[in-house]
């Protein structure tokens, strides 16, 4: 079994070496990174909302996953084509607006 308690604010994840991304991506929010132990990203990103709220999480991976993976192109800071996931605890479609 595997579980890492999230934070649930920036200043949280900051502290934390998490990283949010500039660019509000529309219908989502503000995408996060962070380099795991081994200097790898960990394969999924919190997802802030522009209060610096987690208002989810979204999983990623370079190699194919089933539904309701969705192959997605280049979005955010991810400069290639993977399999997404997202997860929202919160309303993101009035984020970028």
């Amino acid at each position: 079994n595997w579980e890492e308690i999230q934070p649930l604010t920036l200043n949280e994840a900051n502290n934390l070496g998490w990283e949010k991304y500039d660019k509000c991506i529309p219908n989502v929010g503000y995408y996060s990174l962070r380099a795991a132990a081994n200097e790898l990203t960990e394969p999924y990103s919190l997802i802030f909302d522009n209060q610096d709220l987690v208002i989810g999480i979204y999983l990623f991976s370079e190699i194919e996953q089933q539904s309701p993976w969705e192959q997605m192109q280049a979005t955010g800071p991810f400069p290639y084509p993977h399999w997404g996931l997202h997860i929202f605890f919160r309303d993101s479609s009035t984020l970028c607006q």
